[in-house]
């Protein structure tokens, strides 16, 4: 009984929309010591680190062209964090153009919430509110509440999302316009984690909707909100890592009688 009300709480923020597989794989074409070189910079031990100056919750955006390899990135980060902190919740996703919750970038906090539902704190607090109506799925209104009450109970949540420029922008239901509902998600989550001490990493191109959004009011809402664009000469030794591998997996392809490789680096075939 008890494990059967665990699984209706963990699927309640989701409703019929089901989870997506992308870190698995990203982190399946990462080749070991790639990447790596976001680990060592000064704004990501930043972001990373204990402090957080004035009880300002800490948001860091790594934007970056197509081909950079941003997604591959994200996962290493997740993997790293993942191992350093074992006791400190990280939660993450992966937007991509082929799912299906992806028309709605609120999707994201009731994704990163189901993870979090294994921790005692977080259960009890998504019973106290799955209790009253457990045939429904958790309305936006729910999942923002539960979100701001999660990240108030239990200091330094880690939250990590992945393509937010993937979110398709348009054909959703709300009453605020198409064009603006990433800026509408993106305020909304400065506002919950207010005065907080979690950290958000969003992974990113540079959208113009993004970057807008990201860097109004710096001060406000007790949130610092720090951005870092991507170089060539960032990745340029991941490049040289990868091209070997590409190579190899093209011989073999070839071999198979196929005509087509995967490169790990763009995640794109070749």
């Amino acid at each position: 009984m008890v494990d059967e009300i665990r699984r209706d709480i963990h699927a309640w923020p989701l409703g019929a929309v089901s989870t997506n597989e992308l870190y698995d794989i990203f982190v399946g074409k990462r080749i070991e010591g790639t990447c790596d070189w976001v680990l060592n910079q000064s704004w990501f031990h930043h972001w990373t680190g204990p402090d957080f100056p004035d009880g300002r919750a800490k948001i860091l955006w790594i934007n970056g062209p197509a081909g950079f390899g941003r997604s591959i990135i994200c996962a290493g980060v997740i993997e790293d964090m993942s191992l350093k902190l074992e006791e400190d919740p990280v939660a993450y996703f992966f937007f991509s153009s082929d799912f299906e919750g992806r028309k709605d970038p609120f999707f994201a906090i009731r994704l990163w919430l189901s993870q979090l539902v294994p921790y005692p704190v977080v259960f009890e607090l998504f019973r106290d509110r799955w209790s009253g109506r457990p045939e429904q799925k958790a309305t936006r209104g729910d999942v923002l509440k539960l979100f701001r009450e999660v990240v108030t109970a239990i200091p330094q949540y880690t939250f990590i999302l992945d393509g937010l420029d993937e979110c398709g922008w348009t054909g959703v239901s709300s009453s605020v316009a198409s064009d603006k509902l990433v800026a509408c998600f993106l305020e909304e989550l400065r506002r919950a984690v207010s005065a907080t001490s979690s950290q958000i990493l969003i992974v990113s191109c540079d959208e113009p909707e993004i970057r807008s959004a990201l860097s109004g009011q710096p001060d406000a809402e007790n949130v610092s909100v720090n951005q870092y664009k991507i170089r060539p000469e960032d990745v340029q030794s991941n490049v040289e890592v990868f091209s070997p591998s590409v190579v190899d997996k093209k011989l073999i392809v070839q071999a198979d009688g196929g005509s087509r490789g995967y490169c790990p680096f763009a995640g794109r075939a070749v």
